[in-house]
């Protein structure tokens, strides 16, 4: 089996400002619906990672004079997904990709 593993690391002055990566981690084999529907903007990571668990990805993270944009995926062994977009470790942005 072939698995595919990427990781990009975006530099500035020496320092990183950003990453993105694809590299299969982790699964969740109970995501649901009803979870998804828990999560609100404006919670922190904590709260988002008490409701879907500890079993995630970090599939990008970028820092900049804003603030520290991540984005974090809970998935399922089939690949559906609910992914979390966050500034500053609060939640801005809930995508529901289960079938």
């Amino acid at each position: 089996m072939i698995i595919d593993k990427t990781i990009n690391i975006q530099i500035n002055k020496g320092k990183v400002v950003a990453k993105t990566q694809s590299i299969p981690g982790k699964t969740a084999s109970t995501l649901t619906v009803d979870q998804f529907n828990k999560l609100t903007k404006g919670m922190t990571f904590d709260q988002a990672v008490s409701i879907l668990g500890p079993d995630y990805q970090e599939s990008s993270l970028k820092r900049s004079a804003n603030g520290v944009r991540r984005v974090v995926m809970w998935m399922r062994p089939d690949t559906t997904n609910i992914t979390v977009a966050l500034q500053d470790d609060k939640v801005t942005d809930v995508f529901n990709f289960l079938k």
